[in-house]
C-alpha cells in the first residue's frame, strides 16, 4: 500500500456516524476541504470500539490537521480520489510534541497522530492513546465477561472541575451532580485529550448518566469510589 496524503492543512469543523457504501464510517468535515470518510469496518477490528473512535476525532473539531489515504500500490487513487481516508495527524508548532509525533506515529485503535499517545504496545512499536487503550481492554473483557459495566443513577450535571490535584499527585476531572455526589475520571489514564472533560462542559445542566468499567470478581472496585470514564445526555 502506498501513502497519499490527501489534506496538506485544514480545520477540522465536525466527526459523526456515517453510512457509505455499505459501510459505517465516520464523516469528517473541514473548513476548506471536502468531507473524508474513515471506514470502521476494515479499520476497526472491534465494532465495540466505534463509538470511542468517534470521540477520538472529535476530539480534533477546531484542530489544524493533515490527512492520508493509503492505496493499493497497482491501483493508485482507489481510495484517495473516493474521499476515505486512513488516519489523521495534527500539526502543531510545539517542537517537543511534533517530534513525540515522528516517533511515535499513529493510534493502532483510532488512527490520530496528535502528541498524547503514551502506551507502547509490546516490541514492534506500536503506540495508543491511554484512553483507546482501556476501551479496548474493556471491550475484550465484556465479551469475556471479564468486567461489568456500572450505570449511574441519572442526576441533573452542576459544575464540571477540572485540574483537581489529588493526594497522589494524579490530576482529575470532577463532576458535581444535583444529588450532591461527585464523579472523577483520571485524566492521565483515561482522558489523555480531555475529550470526555470537554463533553461534560457541554453537558452542564443536562440529566446525565455517568458508566464506569469494574472487573466482574471485583464488583463496585472502581465504580463505588466515584469513578467514571464517560458520560452521556439523557434524552
Amino acid at each position: 500500500m502506498s501513502i497519499v496524503e490527501v489534506i496538506k492543512a485544514d480545520e477540522v469543523t465536525c466527526a459523526e456516524m456515517n453510512q457509505r457504501d455499505g459501510c459505517q464510517c465516520i464523516r469528517v468535515s473541514f473548513k476548506k476541504n471536502k468531507d473524508r470518510f474513515l471506514n470502521l469496518d476494515t479499520s476497526c477490528s472491534d465494532k465495540n470500539l466505534y463509538e470511542n473512535v468517534l470521540k477520538a476525532y472529535n476530539s480534533l473539531i477546531g484542530k489544524i490537521v493533515a490527512v492520508n489515504c493509503w492505496d493499493p500500490e497497482k491501483e493508485p487513487g482507489l481510495y484517495s480520489n473516493s474521499d476515505w481516508f486512513k488516519d489523521m495527524r495534527v500539526l502543531n508548532d510545539d517542537e517537543s510534541i511534533s517530534a513525540h509525533i515522528s516517533a511515535k506515529g499513529f493510534c493502532e485503535v483510532c488512527g490520530i497522530a496528535d502528541g498524547l499517545l503514551n502506551y507502547s504496545k509490546g516490541a514492534k512499536g506500536k503506540w495508543l492513546h491511554y484512553s483507546c487503550k482501556f476501551n479496548r481492554e474493556g471491550s475484550k473483557k465484556s465479551k469475556s465477561n471479564g468486567c461489568l459495566k456500572q450505570i449511574a443513577v441519572p442526576n441533573i450535571l452542576i459544575e464540571v472541575n477540572t485540574n483537581v490535584v489529588f493526594a497522589d499527585g494524579s490530576i482529575n476531572t470532577v463532576l458535581k451532580l444535583s444529588d450532591g455526589t461527585k464523579k472523577t475520571i483520571n485524566i492521565k489514564v483515561f482522558d489523555r485529550n480531555l475529550a470526555i472533560t470537554k463533553k461534560a462542559k457541554s453537558l452542564i445542566g443536562e440529566k446525565v448518566k455517568t458508566t464506569c468499567w469494574d472487573p466482574i470478581n471485583e464488583p463496585g472496585k472502581w465504580s463505588s469510589l466515584g469513578y467514571f470514564n464517560d458520560i452521556d445526555k439523557i434524552i
